[in-house]
């Protein structure tokens, strides 16, 4: 048969594929239907894993060939039904994927079409165990008492599924009106999973029981869908780079899918999608930096770039983000009432059209890393983190009198659990903490130790100040780092002295004392031109 040829689509319109009745195992039949979508367009929207591209099956289309992955033909022969059609809209077929025009208008309408789809399909594959899982979830689904180990063990093989970790997957569930899980021809609602896992006692204490990562990656994707108005409203820091970091332990096949990926959760991008091969992903990556140093306030982006550390191997630079960036720290613009410049709130940034990977930048240089602390404080074992909390106040030489108090605060961030800044008491609940372990009573604390200190390392300066300042590995925070205040800037941020005179961002910051617009009166301070590479 020849290969089908796509038509055009008209302004507005998608595609339908009209799955054919059939009860074969061997041959998919279907029509390709154009449809302008509206509320009344009547259809299914599939979210599946591609799989190999190297293993490729036929299916018939209106007498003419479509050739799909492994995965998807499997999908459909489960998919069909005996006695009616199956309207599904399906983004390798239903999208030309040699037309790079027509992928770059479709795909940031997934939105709208997971949006208005009536049901999403979650395809979870025919491995046998877990089709078995899948019925033993119905089953569990339908008690009201649950041994968690036992329940774990049955449910297992589901997060096994490669699914979990495919970063497309975020958009498409959280947009849907109603999600069904289907492995072989079991199904059940994908809210029974999730309602099973929240339900369960003490769930997280059993991860040697089941994929921890892909049943995290599942309530991070559904509680995006229970927040999704809420958080495409969220302005600062702004809900696009925030995804960067929530989102970072999904999976992509194209490295420009870390952005695109994440259009339909946010509703403020004007950046064009462009799935042209001659414009490179590091290029596109840098776009996206210079438009959003345009777009977002008080240098938003630089709280979400490559920086240095990690296994991050695109070759931006290093005040851009880029698709394999990891291990990137809640930001502290998160806190409202952060404003390191103070008064000075205007940015000023030039990029030279000649040397767009070099950012001109007007900062103040106020203190330099004078040692980095080996300590990880966000530990889940009880009596390790009370000898990493003690053995961090030697490292800040700070044991005694009011230099353990400010240690103590440091900790915190100097704030509480809402973002606001932290009483005296919550300070002396630390000083309980380190000194009696764990209580009821500081639960406060236990949540700040270990949100605030992920992927942070605890510094001093010249200066004396502590730092909290960016860990991805030992190539990050090193001493002889400069502690910078951009102009504009709500945070500082800590940059690293180059051969050729430039600088090197590392990441933002949190110093002790000049959160809040201090910094601007110290003596002696300057701004200069910094030029960040």
């Amino acid at each position: 048969m020849p290969y089908y040829k796509y038509h055009k689509l008209e302004k507005g319109e998608i595609r339908i594929l009209i799955l054919s009745p059939s009860t074969a195992t061997d041959r998919v039949n279907c029509t390709l239907e154009r449809v302008l979508l509206t509320d009344e367009t009547k259809f299914e929207a599939l979210s599946y894993c591609w799989g190999s591209s190297s293993n490729r099956y036929n299916i018939s289309c209106k007498g003419h060939t479509l050739d799909v992955t492994d995965n998807l033909f499997s999908a459909l022969l489960h998919l069909a039904r005996p006695h009616e059609e199956r309207r599904l809209w399906v983004d390798a077929i239903c999208i030309n994927q040699s037309d790079n025009e027509e992928k770059g208008a479709q795909v940031p309408r997934m939105v709208e079409i997971y949006a208005k789809a009536w049901q999403t399909v979650v395809w979870l594959g025919a491995d046998k165990n877990v089709v078995d899982a899948v019925q033993r979830l119905k089953r569990a689904a339908r008690k009201s008492y649950w041994d968690t180990a036992t329940t774990l063990k049955a449910i297992a093989p589901i997060f096994d599924a490669e699914w979990f970790m495919r970063l497309w997957v975020v958009q498409e569930v959280a947009l849907a009106r109603q999600v069904t899980v289907v492995a072989g021809k079991r199904s059940t609602p994908m809210d029974s999973l999730v309602d099973l896992m929240e339900a369960l006692p003490g769930v997280w204490e059993y991860q040697d029981l089941f994929n921890e990562m892909a049943a995290g990656n599942l309530i991070s994707i559904f509680n995006s869908r229970n927040d999704i108005e809420q958080n495409r409203q969220h302005k600062e820091p702004p809900y696009i780079l925030e995804l960067f970091r929530e989102m970072e332990w999904f999976q992509m096949t194209l490295p420009k899918d870390r952005l695109y990926a994440l259009y339909g959760l946010t509703n403020d991008i004007g950046f064009p999608v462009n799935y042209n091969k001659s414009y490179h992903h590091t290029t596109m990556f840098l776009d996206f930096a210079i438009w959003a140093l345009q777009k977002y306030p008080s240098l938003a982006l630089l709280s979400y770039t490559r920086g240095i550390g990690g296994k991050c191997k695109c070759a931006v630079p290093s005040w851009a983000p880029c698709y394999d960036m990891e291990s990137l720290p809640i930001s502290l613009l998160t806190v409202p009432h952060f404003n390191a410049c103070g008064r000075l709130s205007t940015p000023e940034y030039e990029i030279k059209p000649k040397s767009k990977s070099k950012l001109h930048i007007t900062g103040a240089i106020v203190d330099e890393i004078s040692a980095v602390s080996e300590g990880c404080f966000n530990l889940a074992d009880a009596q390790e983190q009370t000898d990493v909390l003690k053995d961090g106040a030697r490292f800040a030489k700070s044991e005694v009198g009011q230099r353990y108090k400010t240690y103590c605060a440091a900790l915190l961030l100097e704030l509480t659990a809402n973002n606001e800044r932290a009483p005296e008491s919550l300070i002396d609940l630390v000083q309980q903490r380190i000194e009696h372990g764990r209580t009821v009573q500081v639960w406060e604390v236990e949540y700040q130790l270990n949100s605030w200190s992920r992927f942070r390392c605890l510094c001093t300066t010249l200066g004396d100040r502590l730092v909290w300042a960016p860990r991805r590995d030992a190539s990050s925070t090193m001493p002889g780092d400069k502690i910078c205040i951009f102009k504009g800037a709500r945070v500082p941020h800590v940059i690293r002295p180059r051969d050729d005179g430039a600088y090197t961002l590392v990441g933002e910051c949190w110093v002790q004392g000049l959160m809040e617009g201090a910094a601007v009166d110290l003596p002696g301070f300057e701004f200069e031109k910094i030029v960040l590479r």
